[in-house]
């Protein structure tokens, strides 16, 4: 999700695509997918849900030989989520709305519990100026 760490950073990710593309960064899923996400066209090509059911079989196949696949497992959990949210249509590279979506959430409760810590924070300094509250 270089894509999205560049939009964070403050960086263009069109010009962040471009530098990595050809380096050992590039492959033809920054390549194709790149596109598609810099573009915004989550049309299928190959479905969230084609893609749930290709992760639940690696991971089952990786039980058989008790082997954990933690980020495996993790994918699988975010394709469960795109389809629990109704997009099982999408192109699997739809996963960037799923993690935009949770930096947006993550951004909002952060910043709730700095407004929440500085009102806290605010009180007790209140109180320290006036010992009879």
């Amino acid at each position: 999700m270089a894509l999205i760490l560049a939009e964070a950073a403050g960086a263009n990710p069109k010009a962040v695509r471009q530098a990595i593309k050809n380096g050992f960064a590039g492959s033809p899923i920054l390549e194709i997918h790149g596109k598609r996400i810099l573009e915004k066209n989550f049309k299928a090509g190959g479905k969230c849900s084609t893609q749930l059911k290709d992760m639940n079989n690696i991971i089952e196949t990786a039980k058989t030989f008790n082997i954990s696949l933690p980020l495996s497992e993790k994918i699988k959990k975010f394709h469960k989520k795109l389809l629990d949210e109704g997009k099982f249509s999408l192109d699997h590279s739809a996963l960037y709305l799923l993690i935009k979506k949770m930096k947006k959430i993550f951004k909002r409760l952060f910043k709730e519990k700095i407004n929440f810590t500085k009102s806290i924070i605010n009180k007790i300094l209140k109180d320290k100026k006036n010992p009879a509250l």
